[in-house]
Formats: C-alpha cells, structure tokens, sequence
C-alpha cells in the first residue's frame, strides 16, 4: 500500500478511535461499543467485520443487509454469522 494511502487511512480511521496496522493493513478498534476490525482483500475490496452484544437479542439479518444495503450503493456484500456481521464494500 502506498504511503498517501496509508495516510489517508490513518486521517479516516484516527478521528474513529481506530487504529491502523500498516504490516498487515488491518484498521481496528472499538466504535460506539463495537468492535471493528476491516482489511483490503486482494480483489480489491473492503471487508468491515463487527461484532455486536448478545444482549441486543437475535438479530434479523435479512432487515439488517436490507437497511446496510440502502444506506450506500458502495456495499457488495452482507453476512451475519451469529453475532457477527461482515460487509464487503467496493474499494474507491
């Protein structure tokens, strides 16, 4: 990655209380008590994973994708594992 990139990254993700490891590419942390982490795939997408607390309850993955969906046209992919949710999102 290309060190404009990583600065770039780095100006997105440090105002989130994230943090970037520029070894392996991986932004991470806790946001509004979630904990984030998501990484560039070779194919050239972004790939967000989040965990959320058990204590909201089950969650309703089809409402979920369709809310995740119609918020951005960006967004590829949605899946819900448990109580984790991955989105892979085209890369800009």
């Amino acid at each position: 990655m290309k060190k404009s990139q990583i600065k770039r990254i780095n100006a997105l993700a440090q105002p989130l209380g994230l943090k970037m490891d520029e070894r392996t590419q991986v932004i991470y942390g806790e946001y509004n008590g979630y904990t984030l982490s998501s990484y560039y795939k070779p194919n050239g997408y972004l790939e967000a994973n989040f965990c959320v607390t058990p204590s909201i309850g089950k969650i309703d993955s089809k409402a979920l994708k369709r809310g995740i969906k119609s918020q951005t046209g960006a967004v590829v992919t949605t899946s819900v594992n448990g109580y984790c949710v991955a989105v892979r999102v085209r890369r800009t």
